[in-house]
C-alpha cells in the first residue's frame, strides 16, 4: 500500500475528494512516520505542488527544520527544490562536516545537470561545458559553502577537482588561507556552523543529543537543537571485540568529564547509557557522581520528531559510582557495559527489561558548553586545518595560465 500513497493523494486531488485526501494525510502522519522520512524529499516536492496537501507539506517542512542535517544528508538530494537546498545551506545549525555538506551539494547540481551518470562518473572525462553547467547551477548554492572549514585533505581530494567551477575571488581567498592562514574577512563563506559534534555519532541522531541536554540541566522539556546549551567531542569509539581492550578506553577517557557514554547492546532496538558530571579515573576506585544519571532511548519511534527515553538519576543515599576492583568503567551494575551487565540497584528507575546483554558497540562523548567560546573554536574550528596540504602547486592558477590557441 504505502508506494502507492503518492499516487491515490494525486488522484484523489484530481477528482476533488476532500475526505479521502484528509483520511489519508491523518493515516500517513499516525501511522507510517517512518516511510514518511524516507521517502521525506519526493512527498515534500509532492506535497509543494498540490495545495490539498497542506498538512502534509506543513509536517516535511517541520521535520527539515528539526532535522535539516539527516535531510541533506538523503539519497535524494538531487531532486530537492533549490530554494529549500539554498535555504538549508544558510543554515548555521547544520550538524554536517563542511566538506559533508560540499559532496551532496556536488551530488544535487550533477542530477540538475544531467551529469550523474555512468558516462560521466569520472570527471577526468568531463569537458569544459561539463564544469560550466554545474558551475551554472550551482551559482546560488556555492556562496554559502565554508570553504574555510574544510581540512586541507579534503579540499585537495573533493574540492579541488571541481576548482574550475569556484570564482576567481573564491580561489584567491583560499589561496590566501592556505599559504598565509589568514580568512578574509569579506568573503560571506568565512562564517562558521555550530555544530553539535566534532564527530557524527553513529548511534543517535541530534534530537537525541538535545534530549539528553535537556536531562543534564533537569529540564522538563526537551531543548530544541538551536536552543541546546552543548556540543559534544568524540573521545572515545569502539565496536565489540575492541571492549575488551580497557586500556584503550582509558588512553581515551582517562581525566576526561563531563562525558556522556553511549551503547549499542546486540539484538535490541535500543541505545542505553549514562552521564559522568565528574571525569573518568582509572586510579581511583571510586569517584564521587551525585550527579550522574542513567538512561534508555527507544529507537523503535525514531521516525518521530520527538525523542522518547527512560531517565534514572542516581538515589540520594549513593554517591559513588565509577571503576570496580577491576578497574572497568561502569555505572555501578545498573550499568556495566563491559561485563553487559543491566541491574537496578543505585539508581532510581529501571531501564531496560533485561538485565544482561551484549555491548555492539560504543561511544564517549566530552561535553562542552557553548558560552566557553574559546575552548569551543579550539576544539570545533582548529585554524590548522590548512597546514597539512600543500597549495603552492596552485599559486599559478588555470584563470592565469597562458590558454593554448
Amino acid at each position: 500500500m504505502l508506494p502507492y500513497f503518492l499516487d491515490i493523494l494525486i488522484a484523489a486531488d484530481e477528482l476533488a475528494l476532500t475526505e479521502l485526501i484528509d483520511h489519508i494525510i491523518d493515516y500517513i502522519l499516525k501511522k507510517e512516520m517512518f516511510w514518511l522520512r524516507q521517502n521525506l524529499v519526493r512527498i515534500q516536492r509532492i506535497a509543494s505542488t498540490h495545495e490539498a496537501f497542506c498538512k502534509l507539506k506543513m509536517t516535511c517542512e517541520e521535520i527539515i527544520q528539526k532535522d535539516s542535517s539527516t535531510f541533506l544528508r538523503s539519497k535524494d538530494i538531487g531532486h530537492l527544490e533549490e530554494s529549500i537546498l539554498t535555504k538549508l545551506l544558510m543554515s548555521d545549525n547544520l550538524d554536517l562536516k563542511e566538506i559533508e555538506i560540499w559532496n551532496q551539494v556536488i551530488k544535487w547540481g550533477k542530477v540538475k545537470c544531467s551529469l550523474d551518470t555512468e558516462e560521466k562518473d569520472d570527471i577526468n572525462n568531463w569537458k569544459t561545458e561539463d564544469f560550466e553547467k554545474l558551475k551554472s547551477s550551482l551559482k546560488d548554492c556555492l556562496p554559502h559553502i565554508r570553504f574555510f572549514l574544510i581540512s586541507g585533505a579534503d579540499y585537495h581530494d573533493k574540492v579541488r577537482p571541481f576548482k574550475k567551477i569556484l570564482s576567481k575571488e573564491v580561489k584567491n581567498e583560499l589561496r590566501e588561507f592556505y599559504l598565509a592562514g589568514r580568512r578574509p574577512n569579506r568573503s560571506i563563506i568565512l562564517s562558521k556552523r555550530l555544530r553539535y559534534t566534532d564527530e557524527e555519532s553513529t548511534l543517535i541522531r541530534l534530537k537525541h543529543f538535545s534530549l539528553i541536554s535537556s536531562w543534564i540541566d533537569k529540564k522538563h522539556q526537551p531543548y530544541q537543537p538551536e536552543s541546546m546549551p552543548y556540543m559534544f567531542k568524540l573521545l572515545y569509539r569502539s565496536g565489540q571485540d575492541e571492549l575488551k581492550d580497557i586500556n584503550k578506553f582509558y588512553k581515551k577517557c582517562n581525566r576526561h568529564g563531563p562525558t556522556v557514554v553511549l551503547i549499542k547492546p546486540s539484538g535490541f532496538n535500543q541505545i542505553i547509557g549514562g552521564y559522568n558530571a565528574d571525569i573518568w579515573n582509572k586510579i581511583q576506585k571510586y569517584d564521587t557522581l551525585a550527579n550522574c544519571f542513567i538512561f534508555s532511548l527507544d529507537m523503535n519511534h525514531d521516525d518521530d520528531n520527538d525523542s522518547k527515553g527512560i531517565y534514572s538519576s542516581i538515589k540520594p543515599t549513593v554517591n559513588k559510582v565509577g571503576c570496580t576492583s577491576e578497574k572497568f568503567p561502569w555505572f555501578g551494575n545498573d550499568l556495566n557495559w563491559i561485563k553487559g551487565v543491566c541491574r537496578q540497584q543505585i539508581f532510581e528507575k529501571k531501564i531496560v527489561d533485561y538485565e544482561h546483554f551484549i555491548s555492539e558497540r560504543v561511544e564517549v562523548y566530552k561535553l562542552f558548553h557553548k558560552s566557553n567560546d574559546h575552548v569551543l573554536y579550539e576544539t570545533f574550528y582548529d585554524d590548522s586545518i590548512a597546514d597539512d596540504y600543500d597549495f603552492t602547486t596552485e599559486i599559478i592558477s588555470e584563470d592565469e595560465r597562458p590558454r593554448s590557441q
